[in-house]
């Protein structure tokens, strides 16, 4: 290989591996908003119709926090089998893992069909959608920081946090054209249901794409270097990090609440309480996560502009 094709190919391959961390990781969060949503307006007449209105409510957004519980073990776990078996493998694994649960829960009987077993079900797939995001959201990191430049690394994740605005904005538009689309019953019966079992093109795309991404030189470099293998990461993180870890879980729970309160809560107390129609909650979230995209792109240029500054 000549020089020159082998710097273009070292030039193409970062912006491969962040384009294919930033589809993949949209498409993992398109199924994660996408059970925030119909959580807060269809589930809990379709899976605790037994509980009064607001308590059913309240179980359904139960459900959307257990797969918030279960990403710190994901990311946990899929972390420590990444520096294994790969990056490049996990993040093929979760984003299947993601598709399959969501599929499921397009095709899953309600309480009515099957009584409390509905609502377990949902539950248990809840925790595989979680599970597989906690740990693509830290493969995704991983993968574009170590193919990345240093830099390049405030752009890409600057680039990385347009996933989570950009799957809200694909969720709530598919779920706003279904609204208008279907009267209330339909919507209810099936119409719900269509854009999990979507799920399965999704996964097919996400998988091409990254089956076209090498494994990151970090990794390659690693394994070609013997070194000493940590017993129990997770131990030495905690033991000689703990109190770094602890201020930025704290720091990152208020953005975390308001942003879980305004794409969840907010979008049943629209049309509950304020009469707003289904269509027109969607399309204020749509335009709400728009503004987030323009915030992420201007945190990723301050990045790049304090990197650009340092001796």
């Amino acid at each position: 290989m000549s020089t020159t094709s082998h710097e273009t190919h070292d030039l193409r391959m970062p912006r491969k591996a962040v384009t294919a961390a930033t589809i993949g990781t949209a498409l993992e969060w398109f199924d994660f908003t996408l059970y925030g949503a119909v959580s807060a307006t269809i589930l809990p007449k379709l899976f605790f119709p037994a509980m009064e209105p607001t308590a059913g409510l309240l179980a359904s957004l139960a459900t959307f926090g257990v797969g918030l519980a279960a990403r710190p073990l994901g990311a946990i776990t899929c972390g420590y089998l990444g520096d294994k078996l790969g990056r490049r493998n996990l993040m093929l694994a979760t984003v299947t893992m993601m598709g399959l649960a969501s599929v499921m829960m397009g095709l899953l009987p309600t309480y009515g069909q099957i009584g409390v077993w509905a609502p377990i079900l949902l539950v248990l797939l809840r925790i595989i959608q979680g599970f597989a995001l906690g740990g693509e959201s830290t493969g995704a990191q991983l993968m574009a920081l170590e193919h990345a430049s240093p830099d390049r690394r405030g752009r890409y994740s600057g680039l990385l946090g347009l996933c989570s605005p950009l799957s809200q904005i694909l969720a709530n538009a598919v779920l706003m054209g279904l609204a208008a689309t279907l009267n209330s019953e339909q919507f209810e019966s099936f119409g719900w249901r269509i854009p999990f079992l979507l799920s399965f093109v999704l996964v097919v795309v996400a998988i091409f794409i990254r089956l076209k991404v090498d494994e990151t030189p970090a990794f390659v470099a690693l394994k070609k270097t013997p070194v000493k293998q940590e017993k129990s990461p997770l131990k030495s993180a905690l033991g000689g990090h703990y109190k770094t870890i602890v201020r930025l879980m704290l720091f990152f729970c208020s953005p975390a609440a308001l942003f879980y309160l305004i794409v969840i809560f907010s979008l049943s107390y629209l049309t509950k309480h304020l009469g707003m129609s289904q269509s027109m909650g969607f399309m204020s979230l749509m335009v709400a996560n728009v503004c987030a995209i323009f915030g992420a792109l201007a945190a990723a240029t301050c990045q790049i502009a304090g990197a650009g500054k340092r001796p």
